[in-house]
């Protein structure tokens, strides 16, 4: 799945004009600090933000970015990590950068044992999504952990209560795995805003990027018809560029890397 991000990613070039993806390109170098990590909303690094960094980085091509990078990775360890994303991001990150090909089955063995630790500290589907993608990342897909993906998701009901993210994440998960997801489907467009984008809650009035960028990427993974939400949602988006970024939409003007990569998202989403 994070080959398919990038993938997906990289199609900014199409849709940018070339003025804003040299604005985008100097926003993200500005964020990388001499050690290597990106900035977090305080300035200093930390995995999430980097794995963020990471990605767009790895999409538009910026080899030297990613170069300074591998070297606060490999100096990182995610046993200083205070959360399951912060591990998520270390690991995915120091596969895919490392020079050896191959499984990588002491890092998944090793996640596997942070991920049992951190249990009911994260929602079932976010977590349960940072998992296939981590583990996906140093194994591919082995049946063992398939089939036990498959019986924690049957377990989990969705309903109107859950924020978009989590049906979002819920519905790309099931799709993955093999499993209907009707339901979710349903259930997604009562969060369209219908003059903005996704909301956070269906009873919410405002719309935000985060939740207009991964409906819209559940929806594009699950081959789902978006053009009833394209011309709006483009529109709510492109009000968000700031300099080089995207802002969250929730009257945060803070520019940074994890709103960025939802406004990248959301654009290359909608097609």
């Amino acid at each position: 799945m994070v080959s398919q991000i990038i993938d997906q990613l990289s199609c900014i070039d199409a849709i940018l004009a070339p003025e804003a993806k040299a604005e985008l390109i100097d926003f993200v170098s500005g964020c990388q600090n001499s050690d290597g990590g990106f900035q977090n909303r305080d300035g200093s690094s930390d995995p999430y933000y980097s794995f963020f960094g990471f990605l767009i980085a790895l999409s538009l091509g910026l080899s030297d970015e990613l170069s300074q990078l591998k070297k606060y990775v490999s100096q990182t360890s995610t046993r200083s990590c205070n959360s399951l994303a912060d591990t998520c991001a270390l690991t995915v990150m120091d596969a895919l950068l490392s020079e050896k090909r191959g499984r990588h089955w002491g890092k998944a063995l090793k996640f596997l044992r942070q991920f049992k630790a951190n249990k009911g500290h994260d929602q079932m589907s976010y977590a349960g999504f940072l998992t296939l993608l981590t583990v996906e990342t140093l194994l591919g897909r082995p049946t063992f952990m398939v089939n036990f993906s498959r019986r924690i998701l049957k377990k989990v009901k969705e309903n109107e209560a859950m924020p978009c993210s989590q049906i979002a994440a819920l519905m790309v998960l099931k799709k993955e795995l093999g499993l209907p997801f009707h339901e979710e489907q349903k259930l997604l467009p009562s969060y369209f805003g219908g003059t903005g984008g996704f909301r956070i809650y269906t009873h919410m009035a405002n719309s935000d990027l985060l939740s207009t960028a991964v409906a819209l990427y559940a929806m594009k993974r699950c081959n789902i018809d978006r053009r009833l939400y394209a011309p709006v949602s483009i529109r709510f988006v492109e009000s968000l560029y700031a300099e080089g970024a995207f802002l969250s939409g929730d009257v945060d003007s803070f520019r940074d890397l994890e709103y960025t990569f939802y406004g990248m998202l959301a654009l290359t989403s909608v097609s």
